[in-house]
């Protein structure tokens, strides 16, 4: 057994491992740990066919790690810009299953903060007003 093959089956537990607890409802689906675990394991994956080249699986791979990368960036600058805003986080609550038939109201935190957008806004105009002073 060889480096490349520790990493691929490494990359296989890392895959797994996103995928119980995903269905154990430990971590949630769009959230960053799961993305990461994936990101993980498709460069470990990606590691292993050094050493056995497949063309298909490391396109799968690459743009496994690629969607990955960018889903961490984006949800990393949206923390950034609520953290600026000054507002409080609401606290994650775990997925409850619903009864069948009824259907669930849509939490909180889904909901318009008018302070959080008042702030961009904000933002906005002075960006605005910044590039409107620079401009001969």
């Amino acid at each position: 057994m060889n480096l490349y093959m520790i990493a691929g089956l490494a990359g296989a537990a890392c895959y797994l491992t996103s995928y119980i607890l995903l269905q154990l409802k430990r971590i949630d689906g769009n959230g960053i740990a799961y993305t990461v675990l994936n990101v993980a394991a498709a460069s470990l994956l990606l590691v292993s066919l050094f050493d056995q080249f497949n063309l298909a699986s490391a396109l799968i791979q690459v743009l496994w790690i690629a969607f990955g990368a960018y889903g961490v960036g984006v949800r990393l600058v949206r923390l950034r810009a609520h953290e600026e805003s000054g507002i409080e986080r609401e606290p994650v609550k775990p997925a409850v299953p619903q009864p069948a038939g009824t259907y669930q109201t849509l939490p909180a935190r889904y909901e318009p903060n008018l302070r959080s957008l008042e702030f961009h806004v904000e933002r906005l105009r002075k960006a605005r007003g910044q590039m409107a002073d620079s401009s001969i």
